[in-house]
C-alpha cells in the first residue's frame, strides 16, 4: 500500500541523497521545501494534505518534475517525482518506493499500491470527435494469479477548460472516457495543456483502489 503521509520528507530526502539528480540550487530549493514540511508536521498530526503545506514557490524553486496524486477511496495525497522519461512512458516514484507509470500521460503501471496495475492499454488522446476503442487493464491479485479487466471505451471531446494546479493554471481541452466492462462502469477525464501534456486527469486504477487524480505541478 502506498504511505502517503510522510512522502514529502521522504522525498526530500531521496533527491539530497542521490547524486546526477539536480543541480546545487535545485537543492537549495528543496531544502527550503523540507524546511516548510519539518514546520508544519510538527503541529500537524498525519496525515498531512500537501496542498495544506506546500506553497506554489517553494516548488517552483525546487525546480523538479513534481506530480500530486490523490486517491479519494483511500483519503491518501501525496507526490511523486519523475524518475526516468524514456520511449516506455514516464516512471514516477515516491519516497517509499511505490510508482506509476505513464505513457503520454496514460496511467498504464503501477507497484506498491496493492492489487497493483501490471499493465494498461493506453488511452487514445487525439481525438477530435467521438470515437470508440477497447482498453485491457491487467493485474495480479493477492494469489498472483492474473486478471484481466476488458472495456469498450467511448471517447468526447469537452471542450477547452482553465484548471488550476496549487496556483499554476494550464487552458486545457478536456477529454471524457466513458468505459464498461462486463463488471464496471466509469468515467475518466483527462485535461491536455496546449503543449499536448495531461496537466490534470482523473483515472481509474482498479476495483480495489478506485480513481486515481494526477495533477502536474511544474
Amino acid at each position: 500500500m502506498i504511505r502517503f503521509k510522510n512522502m514529502f520528507l521522504g522525498l526530500i530526502i531521496l533527491f539530497l541523497c542521490s547524486c546526477g539528480l539536480g543541480t546545487l540550487e535545485q537543492a537549495s530549493g528543496l531544502k527550503e521545501i523540507q524546511t516548510i514540511l519539518q514546520a508544519k508536521s510538527a503541529d500537524t498530526p498525519p496525515p498531512v494534505d500537501p496542498r495544506a503545506v506546500l506553497t506554489r514557490e517553494a516548488i517552483d524553486n525546487a525546480n523538479i518534475p513534481l506530480i500530486l496524486v490523490d486517491i479519494p477511496a483511500r483519503q491518501q495525497s501525496g507526490t511523486m517525482t519523475l524518475l526516468q522519461a524514456s520511449t516506455n512512458g514516464e516512471h514516477w516514484i515516491g519516497a517509499d518506493g511505490s510508482s506509476l507509470r505513464f505513457i503520454n500521460g496514460s496511467l498504464v503501471e503501477s507497484r506498491g499500491m496493492g492489487h497493483d496495475l501490471i499493465k494498461a492499454t493506453p488511452v487514445l488522446f487525439n481525438v477530435e470527435s467521438k470515437v470508440f476503442h477497447t482498453r485491457k487493464w491487467q493485474y495480479l491479485d493477492g494469489f498472483n494469479q492474473e486478471i484481466v479487466v476488458s472495456a469498450r471505451c467511448e471517447y468526447e471531446p469537452i471542450g477547452r477548460q482553465v484548471i488550476d494546479n496549487m496556483e499554476k493554471k494550464y487552458n486545457s481541452k478536456l477529454i471524457k472516457e466513458s468505459c464498461v466492462s462486463k463488471d464496471h462502469r466509469f468515467v475518466n477525464q483527462y485535461w491536455i495543456s496546449r503543449d499536448g501534456v495531461v496537466s490534470k486527469s482523473i483515472q481509474w486504477h482498479s476495483p480495489q483502489v478506485g480513481f486515481m487524480t494526477i495533477s502536474r505541478l511544474f
